[in-house]
């Protein structure tokens, strides 16, 4: 989404020069319109004047275009064209605090045996199921994860003879059952995060998974519930 929010943002500077300003340079209207986007599109203003100031050599820009970005700011609101972003406004509208990841988890885990080969986690899991990240067990405990993506780092020949144990990420993203919500988003957005988070108990037994999307499912039908219950209250008066 970035350059095309660069691109339509220096557009519509542009357009707006010749159509309305009637101005004889477009530079800065472009320049500002280029700022505008990338501030509204990722709530990142500052980021988006240095970019803009610094591509284009101009600046002179700098005041007009932080005075853009900050208007577009405040103006788009919520909206961001962020994955990350816009889970942490829900969030944070919705009062997702003091909930713990048990509630929000999935139970139904599909974990695969370190001892397998890596064709038969492709032949018997990857190829009927639609995750990226699979834990990997061994003796019940979960001792990594492998990606779909670690197919294509080994050629086919070697398939049969690698252990999916072997291949393993051995970083294992692990979060307590009873840990905030809070704390597995800001584990789910870090930088290196695998956008999965698995829930381990003291044992190391693996007890469920929880990603964003059911982070987000699960405030989806909290807010359903709580329209009901608004609902249900208007009757009642």
């Amino acid at each position: 989404m970035f350059v095309p929010l660069f691109l339509v943002g220096g557009a519509i500077g542009s357009a707006f020069a010749q159509s309305i300003a009637h101005a004889s340079t477009f530079d800065l209207y472009a320049a500002v319109g280029m700022a505008s986007f990338i501030a509204a599109g990722y709530k990142a203003p500052l980021t988006a004047v240095v970019f803009v100031a610094e591509t284009t050599g101009g600046h002179s820009f700098l005041i007009p275009s932080l005075i853009g970005a900050a208007c577009a700011y405040a103006i788009s609101g919520e909206a961001s064209a962020s994955g990350d972003q816009r889970l942490h406004e829900v969030v944070k509208l919705y009062g997702f605090t003091g909930v713990a990841v048990r509630e929000v988890m999935r139970g139904d885990v599909i974990t695969v045996d370190a001892n397998a080969s890596i064709r038969e986690f492709a032949d018997s899991i990857a190829a009927h199921h639609g995750h990226v990240n699979y834990p990997v067990a061994e003796n019940g405990r979960v001792i990594g994860t492998i990606s779909v993506a670690a197919l294509g780092s080994l050629t086919p020949e070697r398939w049969d003879a690698t252990r999916v144990g072997d291949a393993a990420n051995r970083n294992v993203p692990a979060i307590g059952a009873e840990a905030d919500v809070a704390e597995a988003l800001r584990m789910l957005a870090g930088e290196n995060s695998q956008r999965i988070l698995f829930v381990i108990a003291a044992n190391g037994e693996i007890r469920g998974i929880v990603t964003g999307g059911d982070i987000l499912r699960s405030l989806q039908t909290r807010g359903a519930r709580g329209n009901h219950r608004a609902g249900e209250n208007i009757r009642d008066e």
